[in-house]
């Protein structure tokens, strides 16, 4: 399963590194981190919009992956870009 995560208040880049080699050390869990560009600079902006974490399907995987999200603050799934309502999945 694939899901798309964003952070409120954004994580800074060492923070959104940090959670990703964190999650990354479960077992078939890869993160990848979606970069984007502001219109301007601002030094104290993170350049890491959202996360997209692809995880087996499995209960125990699922609780460990929200407990680690919990830990770095309020977070939420979004839906990515293409994706419809009914295809969209988020972390129960």
């Amino acid at each position: 399963m694939t899901i798309r995560v964003t952070f409120t208040p954004p994580l800074l880049l060492s923070s959104c590194r940090e959670l990703a080699s964190h999650l990354e050390q479960m077992p078939h869990v890869i993160v990848t981190l979606m970069f984007h560009t502001p219109p301007t600079f601002d030094y104290l902006a993170s350049p890491v919009g959202d996360f997209a974490v692809e995880y087996p399907d499995a209960p125990e995987t699922v609780a460990r992956i929200r407990q680690i999200l919990d830990h770095y603050g309020r977070w939420q799934s979004v839906p990515s870009l293409g994706d419809s309502d009914r295809d969209h999945r988020t972390v129960p």
